[in-house]
């Protein structure tokens, strides 16, 4: 990721397209995207991978529902300088008990990964 002007530049690779730089407006919902082939079109930035984690602080058991268009998903636990502690994947499962009950208390990162998008968010475990 490289930030400038109020811009925001990154590539990305999937096998379809292979890598592209995306650039965009901090402000806008469309990036400008650099193909392999050096084609330059507008992507609107939609996000169809969907995630919520409850309850949220928590103290045993906890639970991340994935909404979206996904066939398969990967899950993982990180602590917070980075180290996966624990991860899987699911497939056609949008509710995922995660084995929260063994953690200490503090914050983690959650990342939920489809094949077109990752979603990352903050776990409380008290």
């Amino acid at each position: 990721f490289k930030a400038f002007d109020n811009k925001l530049a990154f590539t990305g690779f999937t096998p379809s397209t292979g890598t592209e730089l995306y650039i965009g407006d901090a402000g806008s919902n469309n990036f400008i995207v650099s193909t392999a082939n050096n084609d330059v079109v507008t992507k609107p930035v939609v996000a169809t991978l969907n995630a919520n984690i409850y309850p949220n602080p928590t103290t045993s058991k906890t639970t991340v529902e994935v909404s979206g268009k996904f066939k398969e998903v990967i899950i993982s636990i990180a602590d917070i300088s980075g180290k996966i502690i624990w991860h899987a994947a699911y497939t056609n499962q949008s509710v995922v008990s995660l084995p929260t009950d063994k953690l200490t208390s503090g914050t983690y990162v959650v990342t939920i990964k489809s094949q077109d998008e990752i979603k990352t968010l903050k776990l409380i475990k008290k």
